[in-house]
């Protein structure tokens, strides 16, 4: 009977460990998750930063800039992580792409404007192969 009580004894106690081992676990990913995104999202700043100061923007445009496009990528992702068919989820992006591009046109100057779009249409051109690295795709003629 001591044998049996013992052994119980010894698997609470390995089940308490191991619940308190997971939870520590699950702790160091949320930490690491959330480390992640906050990376992200300074790179995202950085960049949109950059664009910034090549087009050359006032400090209100620059404010106005940041705002549309925080705006912008969050409705994106709302509708990329929709349950709605794909090709659906595609019009609703041209759709918000379209509305974006005319916010912006209401605090940029339209040489300003042609420079996003000029960007938007070079990043487009280049597509990842398998390996991952990224190469210019022909231009149809």
């Amino acid at each position: 009977m001591k044998k049996i009580s013992l052994k119980i004894a010894v698997l609470a106690l390995f089940a308490i460990c191991m619940t308190f081992t997971l939870g520590a676990q699950d702790v160091i990913r949320t930490a690491e998750v959330e480390k992640k995104k906050e990376k992200k999202q300074e790179h995202r700043m950085k960049r949109l930063e950059k664009m910034a100061d090549k087009l050359e923007m006032s400090v209100s445009q620059r404010d106005q800039f940041m705002i549309a496009q925080a705006e912008f990528n969050t409705a994106a992702k709302a509708i990329k992580d929709s349950e709605v068919e794909k090709k659906e989820k595609k019009a609703q992006l041209k759709a918000l792409a379209t509305e974006h591009k005319t916010r912006l046109s209401t605090f940029l100057s339209e040489e300003q404007v042609t420079k996003i779009e000029k960007r938007l249409m070079k990043k487009k051109g280049k597509h990842k192969t398998k390996k991952g690295k990224r190469v210019k795709q022909p231009q149809p003629e």
